[in-house]
C-alpha cells in the first residue's frame, strides 16, 4: 500500500547520502589544500608543524567520523530505515486484518 512512499524515501536517502559524499569530499579537499600550502613553506615552525598535525591527525578523520555518524550505522539514515521497516510491517499487518475482515464478511453474505 505505501510503497510510493518506501519508494519517495529511498531516493531521498540516496541524494542525502550522494551529498554527504560530496561534503566530506570537498571539506576534506579544503584541508588537504591547506596542508599541501603549509607543507610547501607558506608556513614555517613548530606552529606550522602542529596545524598539519591536528589537521591531519584529527580534523580530517572527525570530518569523516561526522558524516559516518549521519549515514552509517546508528545515525540518521539507519534509524529511517528501522523506522520504514516499522512501518512496512504494520502496513502488511493492517492488510492482512482487511484481507481477513473481507473474507469473513464474503462467507456471511
Amino acid at each position: 500500500m505505501l510503497s510510493f512512499v518506501f519508494d519517495a524515501i529511498d531516493s531521498v536517502i540516496g541524494q542525502i547520502t550522494g551529498i554527504a559524499g560530496t561534503i566530506e569530499d570537498q571539506v576534506q579537499g579544503v584541508i588537504t589544500g591547506f596542508i599541501n600550502q603549509v607543507g610547501g613553506g607558506v608556513w614555517r615552525g613548530t606552529g606550522a608543524d602542529a596545524f598539519v598535525g591536528e589537521m591531519s591527525d584529527v580534523v580530517i578523520p572527525e570530518v569523516g567520523n561526522l558524516i559516518a555518524s549521519l549515514t552509517g550505522g546508528g545515525g540518521f539514515i539507519p534509524g529511517i530505515n528501522n523506522a520504514i521497516n516499522l512501518i512496512s510491517e504494520l502496513d502488511d499487518m493492517i492488510s492482512n486484518i482487511g484481507n481477513a475482515v473481507g473474507d469473513l464478511f464474503d462467507s456471511i453474505f
